[in-house]
């Protein structure tokens, strides 16, 4: 079996970041990776995502069963990390290859659309209150006891 290499998780997770971002109707925002080594001394490769919409697109690709894992090493399912200020990470491990996408936590500010004009205030239309619908008409329900009579 060969090892899995950085090269090789960096082209699937590139395949996989274009198939789902296309599958989902967005246009995939181009990864930046960079390689280097885990503190475990395992292989790191990490991405930067670069667009206004990098929080909710990493929030999509990380959906339960959208991540193919490598089975040719040790394998850990995709998990957040805060820890480092500023930036919000996914980092998980395939076929013993570390792989984290990140984005700058600037990118959560969605760029601000122009304010709507204010619009001259509208009175909803009333509802009749004798029927919740014209097919409902709304009544009261005889009671039993006073529909039959008594007889002694």
């Amino acid at each position: 079996m060969n090892p899995y290499s950085p090269a090789q998780a960096r082209d699937d997770v590139t395949l996989q970041w274009t198939r789902r971002m296309t599958n989902k109707g967005r246009m995939p925002a181009p990864l930046d990776w960079d390689t280097s080594t885990a503190a475990d001394g395992s292989p790191l490769v990490s991405a930067r995502i670069d667009s206004p919409f990098a929080n909710s697109s990493l929030l999509i690709f990380v959906q339960v069963g959208t991540l193919v894992l490598d089975e040719s090493g040790p394998c850990q399912q995709p998990q957040f990390d805060y820890s480092i200020p500023g930036r919000t990470a996914c980092l998980w491990r395939t076929g013993g290859v570390w792989v984290e996408l990140w984005h700058p936590e600037s990118a959560l500010a969605v760029p601000a659309q122009p304010a709507a004009p204010a619009l001259a205030s509208v009175r909803k239309p009333r509802l009749p209150r004798f029927s919740p619908s014209a097919r409902l008409p709304l009544r009261r329900k005889q009671r039993a006891a006073a529909r039959t009579t008594k007889e002694n």
